[in-house]
């Protein structure tokens, strides 16, 4: 995994052809790697190094990793008994937070937005049934949490945002 954490801290000064390869190419690596649950948290932590979600406070990212020994369903229940969500808890699919087809707006860096797509892509290959959390209406806790693919264990990300 050290390979995979080295191509995702390389790219700072590439230009765009190369960044694009990159993608490519660890997307390709990732798809035919299996990876344990502590080697995908730590790809995700090692991908999220600086990123920050952008709100009215940027707040960067921490990886979670949650193992059971059975099957745990990934619900509203589950966020309020682990991490003691209090407030309202809405529910997204994966697929609102990151659409792989999006074009990068015009605010984010290149870098930016091609180390979300990693990190998001990390997430995508490793996981199933993903799907994003907020809780609360101000200051809002966000999960983003799947279930590892071949344990019991969910891994994911959590940020906050404040949306006044």
């Amino acid at each position: 995994n050290a390979e995979y954490m080295g191509i995702i801290i390389i790219f700072g000064t590439m230009d765009i052809k190369t960044l694009l390869v990159l993608i490519f190419l660890v997307n390709a690596l990732f798809a035919a790697t299996p990876r344990g649950a502590e080697s995908v948290e730590a790809l995700l932590k090692t991908a999220a190094r600086g990123l920050t979600y952008m709100s009215e406070t940027d707040a960067p990212y921490d990886t979670i990793l949650i193992k059971f020994d059975s099957r745990k369903e990934l619900n509203q229940e589950f966020i309020r008994s682990q991490f003691g969500a209090t407030g309202p808890i809405e529910v997204r699919s994966f697929d609102t937070f990151f659409d792989p087809n999006a074009k990068r707006p015009s605010w984010v860096s290149l870098r930016e937005w091609t180390k979300f797509r990693i990190l998001m892509n990390i997430l995508r290959l490793n996981t199933t049934e993903v799907k994003i959390f907020r809780v609360g209406k101000i200051e809002i806790d966000i999960y983003i949490l799947g279930r590892h693919k071949s344990s019991n264990a969910f891994i994911g990300l959590h940020t906050k945002a404040v949306e006044t």
